[in-house]
């Protein structure tokens, strides 16, 4: 008689089978990511665009965090988002148009051209940002000695398509030239015909005229408009004891902005006052509405103090990445 081997059989666990089935779960806990947002920055003034509009930006931060079990979360600093918003600083609305990109870019204060804007990147990329579009990388610009790119610096249009740059306390570069064909920022250099814009404060180069606003000699508060060598037409400024020495006048599109010094209750304070430039005539309009500026160009506010300031809610995103 044949005798059949023998089998054990197990009994089945319910408990094995649930922790397996927890380590399985909690072997993927750590790899899942999330974007973290920080909060927005209230608008900044890149440049005026006309009368009553202006280009301001802002950034908003982010970090991308990946769960870790048992030790909460590691993030990477990702850095700062780029927005560029058209408001109407003398009445405040919803943007008429804004961008935030997935990026930072530097973007060049006081120029503006073809509803543009100037920007470089972290790779020494520059190009132009206009108003309705995405940015447009023109070149790679490379800075000659003794001008460089770290200076703070403002923008200007200038002759042959070129840009003008106002280095900001710089004595060894007063101003460079950006040649937007070969990318090659270099020094520039009045001299000949162009000799009477080593005087000028600030220059800029307008519907095919170049402009120069220089303070008024032996005036505290006088300011000269000198368009092609010819002086035009003249401001002198009421409620003002001097301007600033370091930026008298400096252009924003087809305006200009003053820094004015006046003395309240005993205070002597810095204020910023807008004016607009009627190319055509070569005049300084001074019918102009009063409108001044404060706290580093994001407040808007006009004779009667009433203030239009953007702070980060009102910049509403319209495309791009948050």
């Amino acid at each position: 008689m044949h005798r059949l081997g023998s089998k054990k059989y197990k009994r089945f666990n319910p408990l094995f089978f649930l922790l397996f089935a927890v380590a399985l779960w909690l072997s993927g806990c750590g790899d899942s990511t999330s974007t973290e947002w920080g909060g927005r920055g209230n608008g900044g003034l890149v440049t005026l665009v006309n009368d009553s509009l202006a280009l301001v930006y802002n950034s908003r931060h982010w970090e991308t965090c990946r769960e870790i079990f048992m030790s909460g979360s590691e993030c990477d600093d990702g850095g700062d988002n780029i927005g560029l918003f058209l408001v109407n600083y003398r009445k405040k609305t919803a943007p008429l148009w804004g961008d935030t990109l997935d990026r930072w870019l530097s973007l060049t204060d006081g120029y503006y051209r073809d509803s543009s804007v100037l920007f470089s990147d972290d790779e020494n990329h520059f190009g132009f940002w206009k108003i309705g579009e995405k940015p447009r990388i023109v070149g790679t610009w490379k800075w000659e000695s003794p001008c460089t790119g770290g200076t703070d610096r403002y923008g200007r249009p200038w002759k042959n398509g070129a840009v003008l740059f106002k280095m900001e306390g710089s004595s060894d570069c007063p101003y460079a030239v950006l040649d937007t064909a070969t990318g090659i920022v270099s020094r520039a250099t009045f001299d000949g015909a162009d000799a009477w814009l080593s005087e000028c404060d600030d220059i800029s180069y307008l519907a095919g005229k170049t402009m120069c606003l220089k303070k008024r000699e032996g005036s505290v508060c006088a300011l000269d408009l000198i368009v092609d060598g010819v002086e035009t037409d003249s401001l002198t400024m009421e409620l003002c004891e001097s301007l600033d020495t370091q930026n008298i006048a400096r252009w924003s599109g087809f305006l200009f902005i003053t820094d004015v010094y006046r003395t309240i209750n005993d205070w002597k304070y810095s204020f910023d006052r807008l004016y607009e430039v009627n190319i055509e005539r070569n005049e300084i309009d001074t019918t102009y509405p009063e409108l001044w500026l404060s706290n580093n160009m994001s407040t808007f506010s006009d004779s009667v103090q009433n203030e239009i300031i953007y702070y980060s809610d009102d910049l509403i995103v319209t495309g791009g990445e948050e």
